[in-house]
């Protein structure tokens, strides 16, 4: 028994450190896909990411705030790409989804030119916040591509606002990290927190958007 003991605990951090070397790859393909398809809780991946960094060493957080740095933000440019240059079929699919965005409304012409405001004074706040927000992405991302944002300046406001998103998704990792002993408790109750978190900010962003349009009918 004492052998077996000893043994697993010894392997244990070989393991954790393969676990997290191998979470590299799943990373990006979960950020990349996810930011394109928003079908996948990226931030949760970076978290859960974050958690097997703490527990093999910090130049590990390092390496999984970079690698989900980068994927989303050619997530970001590919979803804008899309909005820019893609078929007229994908633009009238995302216009349907957006109504509160149709140029064929006065709400979303109203809306488009408070976006090209906000944008022409702070684009990078924009976006960043857009970024942190959920389900506050896309919309952004259509309005400045109806509103013709300059790619220069999208392709740096979107690579800082996706280096901030992922440090603030990798600093929940690294305190689920830190306050448990064993990563997989970690993993689990951060990915669970993370969700919760999304979940109370879409249902307060509901909540407001529906007090609004009671107000104004």
């Amino acid at each position: 028994m004492t052998t077996t003991a000893t043994i697993l605990a010894t392997a244990w951090p070989d393991r954790v450190a393969d676990a997290a070397s191998a979470s590299y790859p799943v990373l990006v393909v979960a950020v990349l896909i996810g930011a394109i398809i928003p079908v996948i809780p990226t931030g949760a991946a970076v978290s859960a990411a974050a958690v097997l960094a703490v527990h093999h060493g910090g130049v590990s957080l390092v390496q999984v705030i970079g690698l989900a740095a980068v994927s989303a933000w050619v997530g970001d440019c590919v979803v804008y790409a899309l909005f820019r240059w893609g078929r007229r079929g994908v633009t009238r699919f995302i216009g349907r989804n957006l109504p509160s965005f149709s140029p064929d409304s006065a709400e979303g012409r109203s809306r488009l030119d408070d976006t090209r405001r906000r944008l022409t004074e702070n684009g990078t706040q924009v976006l960043v916040v857009s970024r942190l927000i959920p389900g506050g992405r896309l919309p952004t991302l259509f309005a400045a591509s109806a509103v013709r944002y300059p790619w220069p300046r999208y392709l740096t406001g979107a690579a800082f606002a996706a280096a901030v998103w992922a440090v603030a998704y990798a600093v929940m990792g690294l305190l689920g990290g830190s306050l448990f002993s064993n990563p997989l408790v970690g993993i689990a109750v951060t990915v669970v927190a993370t969700l919760l978190v999304s979940a109370i900010a879409r249902y307060i962003q509901r909540w407001l958007a529906n007090r609004q349009k009671s107000s104004v009918g």
